[in-house]
C-alpha cells in the first residue's frame, strides 16, 4: 500500500480509500453489516487507513457501521464524510443544504453515528445554489475551531463554484472528490489545473465507471441489476451512458494492458487513476469481499509508460472551447 499527504493538511492517507456507500444498506445490492465489517477488517489488514462515507449513504447506516468497526482503533485511521445532500431527495430535511443550521446539525449527527469526537476530512457533498458559500464556510469554520473537523474539502462542484469556494474559504481546502475514470475524464477540461494550482488533492470516485471497466459487461447485453442497470439510477451512472463505441474501445485497451500484466481489468483501471498526477487517492466502491480483494491488487500494479500512453490514447477527450483557442494561440510561451 502506498501513502500520501492529504493536500496541505499534513494528514497521511493510504492511496486506496475504502468507499462505504453501500455498507449497511437494506437493498439487495448493498452489503449487510457483517459483510461490511469483513471488508473493513480486510482493508485494514492490507494496510489501508483511509475510509470514505457520507451522512446520506444508506440513510446514515453507513456511518454507523463504520463507526462501530473503527471505534477501538480510531487513532489509526482517517475518516472522511460528507454533508449537504438532500436526504431522500427532501429539501426540507433539517440536514439538507448548506445553511449554517444544516451544516452544524449534519456534522454533529455524523460525529454521533461515527462514534468519534472529530472528523478527519469533511466534504461539502455538492453545491447549494440557495445558500451563500460564505455562510457555509462560516459554519464549517465553527466546527474546525472547535476541533470537530480537521480538514475540509468539496465534491461535485462545477468549476465556477469551485473557484468561488476556494476564494471564500477561511481555511485551506485540501481535497476534492469527483467522478474520474478512463470513461469519465470530463473534469480535466476545467477543474484539474485549478486543483494543482491550489494544492487540492483530487480523490476519484467511480474509477471503474460503475463497474464498466471491470470487464464483466459486453455490448448488446445490457445489465438488469446493479447501479449501472437500474432504471432509476441517475444518467451519469446508467448503462446508457457507458454503452458507447468509444467506451468499448477504451475497455479493449484496458483488457489488453491487463493481459500483458496478468492482472484484472479493474486493477488496471484503478492503477491508471493512481498514476495521474492530480490524484491523491482512488476510492474503492465495493459491496462484496471478492470485489475488494480484486481491487486491492491495484496497489501492486505498476503500469509502464507504454501502458499509460495506450490507455491515454484510447480515452483522451478532444479539447473543447476555449481550450482549443488557448492551446492554439495563447499557450505558446516557454520558460
Amino acid at each position: 500500500m502506498q501513502y500520501v499527504v492529504l493536500g496541505a493538511s499534513g494528514i497521511v492517507v493510504s492511496r486506496l480509500c475504502l468507499g462505504t456507500m453501500l455498507f449497511g444498506g437494506s437493498h439487495a445490492r448493498d452489503a449487510d453489516a457483517q459483510t461490511s465489517r469483513r471488508m473493513i477488517d480486510r482493508f485494514l489488514d492490507a494496510g489501508g487507513t483511509y475510509f470514505d462515507t457520507a451522512n446520506v449513504y444508506a440513510g446514515g447506516r453507513s456511518e454507523e457501521v463504520l463507526g462501530e468497526a473503527l471505534a477501538a482503533r480510531r487513532d489509526q485511521v482517517v475518516i472522511a464524510t460528507k454533508g449537504g445532500a438532500q436526504h431522500g431527495g427532501d429539501p426540507r430535511h433539517p440536514h439538507a443544504g448548506l445553511t449554517r443550521t444544516a451544516v452544524l446539525a449534519a456534522i454533529e449527527a455524523s460525529l454521533r453515528r461515527l462514534q468519534t469526537d472529530y472528523i478527519d476530512l469533511w466534504y461539502v457533498h455538492g453545491p447549494d445554489r440557495l445558500t451563500p458559500i460564505e455562510e457555509t464556510w462560516a459554519a464549517v469554520d465553527t466546527a474546525v475551531r472547535a476541533g470537530k473537523v480537521r480538514a475540509v474539502g468539496f465534491s461535485n462542484f462545477p468549476a465556477w463554484q469551485a473557484a468561488e469556494a476556494v476564494a471564500a474559504a477561511p481555511f485551506p481546502l485540501v481535497a476534492s472528490q469527483y467522478q474520474y475514470s478512463l470513461v469519465a475524464r470530463d473534469i480535466e477540461a476545467e477543474l484539474v489545473d485549478g486543483f494543482r494550482r491550489h494544492d487540492i488533492a483530487m480523490h476519484a470516485w467511480g474509477a471503474l465507471g460503475q463497474g464498466f471497466l471491470s470487464g464483466k459487461y459486453r455490448a448488446g447485453d445490457p445489465p438488469t441489476e446493479g447501479r449501472i442497470g437500474l432504471a432509476e439510477t441517475i444518467h451519469e451512472e446508467h448503462w446508457s451512458h457507458r454503452n458507447t463505441e468509444r467506451n468499448w474501445q477504451i475497455l479493449a485497451a484496458v483488457e489488453a494492458v491487463a493481459a500483458r500484466h496478468g492482472a484484472k481489468p479493474s486493477q488496471v483501471a484503478y492503477a491508471w487513476a493512481l498514476a495521474q498526477p492530480t490524484i491523491g487517492a482512488a476510492i474503492l466502491g465495493v459491496r462484496q469481499p471478492e470485489q475488494l480483494e480484486d481491487n486491492l491488487g491495484a496497489a501492486d500494479l505498476n503500469l509502464k509508460a507504454e501502458d499509460l500512453a495506450r490507455l491515454d490514447a484510447a480515452s483522451r477527450l478532444p479539447p473543447g472551447y476555449p481550450q482549443r483557442v488557448v492551446s492554439a494561440y495563447f499557450d505558446r510561451r516557454v520558460a
